[in-house]
């Protein structure tokens, strides 16, 4: 992806076929803002082409399971800490409640 956007700012041959490519790449991927921003920069070279409009649904529905999957591994992130913080606290316990 990164060869892609490479060649896409700096071959004037090549540009059109770079961006095409990294467009679609960008679309497999989760990352909206590179999508939008590789977008943009393709439709000032060739402003017809297809490829040069936002797929804006797709980038709502994108935006959407990012924010779904944050949300998940948030809640996750929290019950980790306080099932470790259970953990410490009995371990705490336990090496005070035994007599060495």
């Amino acid at each position: 992806m990164r060869r892609l956007v490479t060649i896409a700012y700096s071959s004037t041959f090549l540009s059109a076929d770079a961006f095409r490519l990294a467009i679609r790449q960008a679309k497999e991927g989760i990352n909206v803002d590179l999508y939008g921003s590789l977008v943009d920069e393709f439709g000032k070279l060739l402003p017809d082409d297809p490829l040069a409009q936002k797929d804006a649904e797709w980038m709502q529905n994108q935006r959407r399971k990012a924010k779904t999957q944050t949300d998940r591994l948030e809640h996750e992130l929290r019950q980790y800490r306080n099932n470790l913080i259970k953990e410490s606290i009995r371990v705490r316990i336990d090496k005070v409640s035994r007599p060495n």
